[in-house]
């Protein structure tokens, strides 16, 4: 393992359960982005591999939701749910409109995540200000 590998898994095992959290979160947002370029660029393997990674992110976080101490979550699932289909239509279509639409509903999640996320952090006086 070289080095930045090393850092990189060092700093996943040690970071708090909400900034391994955003991590993926923000991965996710990363293979959105990759997807666009990819489609825009007619990239079909790049737009699929990209595409699969976020489903695959999607279902982990779909599947991690505790809606037995949220009620909300459930909320929050189905908004998973619709951007999975959304992702799935955009990765067999090789259009952008259903990556459009769920990134409509994912980036604005995502930033809602990260408030609460280092609103959690601070209050227990654990946010070292990486998310």
């Amino acid at each position: 393992m070289n080095g930045t590998n090393r850092f990189l898994e060092e700093q996943i095992l040690t970071a708090s359960p909400e900034a391994r959290f955003l991590m993926l979160y923000d991965r996710l947002l990363v293979d959105l982005d990759r997807a666009r370029d990819a489609i825009v660029n007619n990239q079909i393997e790049a737009a699929h591999v990209a595409l699969i990674h976020g489903q695959e992110i999607i279902q982990v976080l779909r599947n991690s939701m505790r809606t037995d101490i949220w009620p909300g979550g459930e909320d929050v699932k189905q908004l998973y749910g619709y951007a999975f289909l959304e992702l799935v239509k955009a990765n067999t279509t090789k259009s952008l409109e259903p990556l459009e639409r769920a990134e409509s509903v994912l980036r604005p999640l995502g930033e809602a995540w990260h408030q609460a996320a280092e609103k959690a952090m601070m209050t227990r006086g654990a946010f070292s200000g990486v998310a």
